[in-house]
């Protein structure tokens, strides 16, 4: 009996250390990761972040050229004067009878009933 303790024992001490178990698993310093973004899509944010923060200065540089006859810098003003963000196009709703509406309308059920739990009709 002894013997087979003993066995159990050395079997459940192997199965704690085997390299399956969570504690190998190497633990993070608790900083998370963020996903990888695309270096373009990083470059355009940061711009977009620029212009938002320079966009005073930016329009009075735009204006005192377009004021000396740049014409790429009237089209730049015009441009930018036309173009406004667009609206959000508001959510379409569904047309037609919703799934309960469909099932409102089924005619009601005109036969026997079964007791519960038993497959046999009254």
């Amino acid at each position: 009996m002894d013997a087979t303790k003993q066995k159990l024992k050395t079997v459940n001490a192997r199965s704690k250390t085997d390299s399956t178990t969570k504690d190998s698993v190497p633990k993070q310093d608790g900083r998370k990761r963020s996903a990888r973004q695309d270096g373009a899509e990083l470059l355009r944010q940061a711009v977009d972040r620029r212009v938002g923060e320079n966009s005073e200065q930016l329009a009075d540089v735009i204006a005192k050229k377009a004021m000396k006859g740049d014409l790429a810098a009237v089209k730049v003003m015009v441009g930018l004067a036309d173009s406004k963000k667009p609206v959000q196009e508001p959510v379409q709703k569904r047309r037609g009878l919703s799934q309960a509406q469909r099932l409102a309308e089924e005619p009601q059920w005109q036969g026997t009933r079964e007791k519960p739990g038993t497959g046999i009709s009254n």
